[in-house]
């Protein structure tokens, strides 16, 4: 079996390396090892970005020391600052789950790397008596996003997308235009994704239904959609601009078909960059959607025929962890040296 080696010359099966994020064509890669020779329960967090074009090259994040906590420490993902012109790490810190003596008990911390620099930088708070599961963060124009629902919450598939308050360093909070006059955000979707595209954000998200079979019932993709931001026309009582989430694709009825025709339980997931989407489930099916040309098409079974398969393919790379179910869009960089 491969192996993956840190610059300790530690050894880990690669099964054992999870992407937890991908951005302007680098690879985010997460493990965990002991945090003694010896062993043990004990665990921290290793963090890697990697050229995929070069996978022998990886450079290794320098990571706080109540970062390499692997209880209490979430690792968000990996964005692109378009202004700044760097990748950053977001990082979720939940003090209570911490080893280290929590200085704050009643908020969650947001970290944030930056690669260029080589800084870390406190981002960001959130009462954790709110319950709200962070991920998927999104950078557009130098502002930092995520997507964020209620985790105990009696409607689970109720998603909304956070940001940073004026100071930019203070507390992730809802838009003011998300507020519950506004309704336009999708519901009720299971998975989804957020990405920045043409000086603007999209969301993508799916819909699953049980189907019965004859052995039992199943979970298959009912529906895959595409939405963009975009600013209407101000209400009639205020000047303000008012902006809406409004559909620009939904996946073809007979690619839904196709994915859906091996009868066998499966999960689902998507990720979305600055000009495509895919959504995949656990059997490696899947399909992407090209939001310049406004073109979906159905990937091949395995990823290793992409590249002879359709010219779009080359430009992707799709990593898919099949115990995790991590979806992740990457397009390879030669510029990139790290």
């Amino acid at each position: 079996m491969a192996r993956f080696t840190n610059e300790s010359a530690f050894s880990f099966r690669t099964t054992s390396v999870r992407v937890v994020g991908a951005a302007h064509g680098l690879l985010l890669l997460q493990l965990y090892r002991p945090r003694n020779e010896k062993g043990g329960r004990s665990m921290k967090i290793e963090l890697f970005v990697m050229n995929p074009l070069d996978p022998s090259t990886k450079k290794r994040i320098s990571l706080l020391a109540h970062l390499e906590d692997h209880f209490a420490a979430k690792i968000l993902g990996l964005v692109w600052n378009d202004i700044t012109q760097s990748h950053q790490i977001l990082v979720q810190y939940q003090p209570e789950l911490g080893w280290l003596e929590p200085k704050d008990n009643v908020s969650w911390i947001f970290y944030r790397y930056d690669l260029q620099s080589g800084a870390w930088e406190q981002l960001a708070r959130w009462p954790r008596d709110r319950l709200v599961e962070f991920q998927q963060p999104c950078m557009q124009g130098g502002s930092l996003s995520c997507l964020g629902k209620a985790s105990l919450s009696i409607m689970p598939d109720r998603w909304r997308p956070y940001s940073l308050d004026a100071s930019h360093k203070n507390w992730l909070r809802e838009p003011t235009w998300m507020r519950a006059e506004n309704l336009s955000f999708p519901q009720n979707v299971q998975f989804t994704a957020l990405a920045p595209h043409n000086h603007g954000v999209i969301f993508a998200a799916g819909k699953v239904r049980s189907k019965q079979l004859d052995y039992g019932r199943i979970s298959v993709l009912q529906e895959f959609s595409v939405w963009k931001l975009q600013s209407g026309q101000p209400a009639q009582q205020s000047k303000k601009d008012v902006r809406e989430w409004v559909k620009i694709s939904e996946m073809p009825e007979a690619i839904v078909e196709k994915i859906n025709d091996f009868k066998k339980q499966k999960q689902f997931q998507s990720a979305a960059t600055d000009g495509f989407v895919v959504v995949a489930n656990s059997l490696r099916e899947g399909a992407m959607f090209d939001m310049q040309k406004q073109m979906w098409w159905k990937l091949p079974a395995h990823p290793s025929s992409y590249a002879t398969d359709a010219p779009y393919h080359a430009a992707i790379l799709h990593c898919l962890d099949l115990r995790k179910l991590d979806v992740h869009l990457c397009e390879p960089r030669f510029d990139i040296v790290l």
